[in-house]
């Protein structure tokens, strides 16, 4: 027998029998209650039993009323009766984004069991789908927990994109032991897995053949029916579940089953219509308000139709048709219709008053907003087809909703069902001619997300023209976009005007965040820090964790812009407390932030730490990007990658070639220094003359008009301190110490106050290489002031080498206030570049294993361990390394000469 395919019901059958029996009291059977069927309960023990060669994984898919979530349902329960943790995770169209699939998955795996939680700890989620480190650091922390879990994926059918399903498939096929999945939705392709999975009786397939009504099934959920007339009916509706019980229940009130139903379409929609028909008409008001939403409050319906009684009706339905849930408990439950029936209501709805519609969605929008849930006014503006109240509500939560996070779930209200992963935002096809201040507000508001989620190009797009007559909080939106997006394509901007006064806080932040980073990018320190100082302050009170994220970034790229290394690591680890709070520490919010630990780490000689933070950053900082931080990711993961083991004359050209990567683009001064310095001193460890002569060529192009005329570029700091090296280079010590010293008596401006550190440090050396201790001493003793203050002491190690440190060990206890910073720092100039790593033989196989890309599971089968002996074994690895990854595992592993 053949079932129905989504999305149509085409095949035609022959006339069936004309059946009628006497009329039934309004209402019918309670089609709400669930049909017991035994051999579905033994697919459920099959998938939870475990037994070896037994499934693992089970993937249910079949049109809407096939029982799916019901079967669902039971599996949990049947897990949660034998003390298992059970997760279900009902997929959204924004869940399943590449952007949000991971988080969603782990909120649910999180929220399934105290066990499950802590074994989850401190795993967050990637920013993309398609890392398998991820998946593998998952089902690592998954295998042998004290409880097994079972993992529920509802709706699966909304996946899209290769590299999510993808992920969804490796997790089928590697999930461990402890861990049951479920797959439920409609009629889909079966992930690539599923047939060798199935072929060794690892995964149980259910489709709507499985699902379909027995005989003896139907018997049991139509009992008061006529056998011949139920036999008729099983034989029309093929067996679905749904469409079976409500045919039995429209038959038995007296209509007529012939050949006005000659199509599976036509039967379903006639069967839709009498269950509308068994209710007054007053009731048809309650129900289609209740298709407005996936999910609706009782108080929102009861303000929508008026009626106190809305509950009842409600209640009515759910006995009558089955195909509505309540949820929550008194007094204010909400209800949920099942797929089939919200579509049809919505359409039904729609054919007899389409403007009547629309009025219930602007009602609807405008009670949602007096409660200040902004997601579902937006929602329920889209469903008006009204531009003016979209605008209105957008004007409203717009800014709010970004500044919160959600920007990525705004895009998908504003963003049609039909429309292709990554086509760009298309906005409903709201009357109107897209000019006004209603337009320009919907722009504003969807370009401001557009570049929170990193999608420039496409916020470009959606600009157009303010209006004359736009209100102040219009232009000041406007104005934070219009200033991100000249920073993020690399455009100078000469002007950061302070905003007008304003009485929405959310307008306020995204404007002092767009200026308070371009004031910090135009080298106004104290303007810029300021102006974040006290919007984050307004962020943390009013709880917007997006926008006061990305103003603690700003704060810390204000203490890097000094040069200040401990404020920096202080104010970008409370940056990244605050994402992985929220999630995000292996999101794009956080690249930043690891940016600048990185080079926090770097400078103060954490090098572990500083190459895990270059490589998150290498991760999450990507094209749409400040170019500043772009390049200045590029230049440090180059730099910290050098001074490892594997370190090659090939980074170095990495390290060089960031130049070529700017092109005409505007990148900070800071930034340029910073990559600059690295290179000379790159330079001159490799005696390469013709090397520092080009980046001498861009740093005076680059720097030219950074802090103050043209014509004084040439004195500035950076400058002279690689015009020097170049002396040296050539063996004109003379030349060299007169340059450096007039970066080191203040003679000569400075971007960055670590010059001066560096350029003492090379004096020192000089004078020590030229015999003259006193002012070695001297200069060393500047140089301590300045690497203590900054927390920097990597310049002295560097810059100073054997010399330097050298004199160091010799003047040991003559160093003053700085003898306590000189004995933190000397044994650090002699350990080994990598880290020293004294693993047991049994971590060196789990070591080599982990490399393979294996699981815990697979590793254990590999060297005859337990799971658990593996796990134990592989926590000291991490502790041993630093890490808390895979990835980090092995990158650290390679560069300690491990693998």
């Amino acid at each position: 027998m053949r079932h129905p395919r989504v999305p149509a019901f085409r095949r035609r059958r022959g006339v069936g029998v004309e059946t009628q029996v006497a009329h039934r009291p309004r209402g019918g059977p309670d089609l709400a209650a669930v049909v017991v069927r035994p051999r579905l309960e033994h697919a459920v023990d099959a998938l939870l039993d475990g037994t070896p060669g037994g499934p693992r994984a089970a993937l249910v898919s079949a049109p809407p009323g096939f029982g799916k979530t019901t079967l669902a349902s039971a599996w949990a329960h049947r897990a949660g009766q034998r003390g298992w943790d059970t997760a279900t995770c009902r997929l959204t169209r924004s869940d399943v984004s590449p952007r949000l699939f991971w988080r969603t998955l782990l909120d649910t795996l999180r929220a399934a069991g105290p066990e499950t939680a802590a074994a989850l700890e401190g795993l967050t989620a990637p920013d993309r789908v398609g890392d398998v480190h991820h998946l593998l650091d998952l089902l690592d922390r998954l295998a042998g927990t004290p409880r097994p879990l079972l993992l529920v994926l509802d709706d699966v059918h909304l996946l899209h994109g290769r590299s999510v399903v993808d992920d969804v498939d490796e997790l089928v096929r590697r999930s461990p032991a402890s861990l049951r999945l479920a797959l439920v939705g409609r009629p889909v392709a079966s992930p690539d897995t599923a047939l060798d999975l199935r072929l060794s009786g690892a995964f149980l397939t259910l489709g709507a053949e499985d699902l379909a009504f027995t005989a003896a099934e139907a018997r049991r959920a139509c009992p008061d029916l006529d056998p011949a007339v139920l036999s008729a009916v099983l034989d029309r509706t093929e067996g679905w579940p749904a469409l079976t019980r409500l045919v039995a229940a429209a038959v038995g009130e007296g209509s007529v089953l012939g050949g006005t139903w000659p199509q599976q379409r036509a039967l379903f929609e006639e069967v839709m219509l009498e269950t509308l028909r068994r209710h007054p008409d007053e009731d048809l008001p309650v129900l289609f308000a209740a298709a407005s939403a996936e999910q609706v409050p009782l108080e929102l319906l009861v303000h929508l139709t008026g009626r106190g009684d809305a509950g009842e009706v409600m209640e009515r339905a759910a006995a009558t048709t089955g195909l509505v849930t309540r949820e929550g408990s008194d007094p204010l439950p909400s209800y949920r219709l099942h797929a089939g029936l919200r579509a049809y209501l919505e359409g039904e709805h729609a054919r007899r008053d389409l403007p009547g519609v629309r009025a219930l969605a602007a009602a609807a929008a405008r009670w949602h907003l007096v409660r200040s849930q902004g997601l579902e006014a937006v929602a329920q503006a889209v469903r008006s087809a009204s531009e003016p109240l979209l605008a209105e509500v957008l004007s409203l939560v717009g800014p709010r909703i970004v500044n919160e996070g959600a920007a990525e779930e705004l895009l998908g209200l504003l963003t049609p069902e039909d429309a292709h992963p990554g086509e760009g935002v298309h906005l409903p096809g709201c009357p109107g001619d897209g000019s006004g201040c209603a337009a320009a507000w919907i722009d504003a508001v969807v370009a401001r997300a557009l570049l929170d989620t990193g999608r420039v190009q496409e916020a470009r797009a959606v600009l157009r023209p303010l209006p004359a007559e736009a209100d102040e909080d219009l232009r000041l939106v406007r104005e934070a976009v219009d200033l991100d997006l000249a920073r993020l394509r690399g455009r100078r901007v000469e002007e950061a005007p302070e905003a007008a006064a304003t009485l929405d806080p959310d307008v306020e932040l995204q404007h002092a965040l767009a200026r308070g980073a371009v004031l910090l990018r135009q080298g106004r320190l104290e303007e810029g820090e300021a102006v974040v100082v006290e919007a984050m302050t307004l962020a943390q009170g009013l709880h917007r964790c997006a926008a006061a994220l990305g103003l603690m970034t700003m704060h810390a790229v204000a203490g890097a812009a000094r040069s200040d290394a401990a404020l920096t690591a202080r104010r970008a680890a409370a940056g990244l407390e605050v994402a992985r709070a929220r999630g995000w520490s292996d999101n794009a919010r956080a690249g930043h932030l690891h940016l600048l630990a990185g080079w926090a780490a770097r400078v103060q000689l954490r090098d572990v730490e500083a190459r895990h933070h270059a490589q998150l950053a290498l991760q999450l900082v990507g094209p749409a990007d400040d170019p500043s931080a772009r390049v200045s990711t590029w230049a440090l993961a180059a730099a910290t990658r050098l001074e490892g083991h594997e370190g090659t004359a090939e980074d170095a050209d990495r390290l060089h070639r960031v130049w070529e990567s700017m092109d005409d683009q505007s990148v900070s001064a800071e930034a340029v220094v910073y990559i600059a310095m690295a290179d000379v001193q790159v330079c001159l460890a490799q005696q390469r003359p013709e090397r520092l002569r080009e980046v001498l060529d861009v740093m005076r192009r680059r720097l030219d008009g950074a802090r103050g005329p043209a014509s004084e570029v040439g004195d500035l700091g950076e400058v002279l301190v690689a015009t020097a090296a170049l002396e040296l280079l050539r063996s004109r010590r003379a030349a060299a110490v007169e340059r450096l010293s007039a970066v080191t008596d203040g003679r000569a401006r400075c971007v960055s106050r670590s010059t001066r550190l560096e350029a003492a440090v090379l004096l020192a050396r000089l004078h020590l290489q030229a015999g003259d201790r006193f002012r070695a001493v001297s200069r060393c003793r500047d140089a301590l002031a300045l690497a203590e203050g900054l927390s920097m002491p990597r310049p002295l190690l560097e810059l100073g080498g054997p010399d330097v440190v050298g004199l160091l060990r010799e003047e040991s206890g003559a160093w003053g206030p700085w003898q306590p910073f000189v004995d933190e720092l000397l044994p650090l100039a002699v350990r080994d570049a990598g880290p020293a790593v004294p693993l047991t033989h049994r971590e060196v196989d789990v070591l080599r294993e982990l490399a393979t890309l294996r699981t815990v599971e697979e590793m254990g089968e590999s060297l005859v361990l337990s799971v658990n002996t593996v796990k134990t074994h592989l926590r000291g690895v991490y502790r041993k390394l630093g890490v808390t990854s895979r990835r980090d595992a092995i990158v650290e592993a390679r560069r300690a000469g491990l693998l």
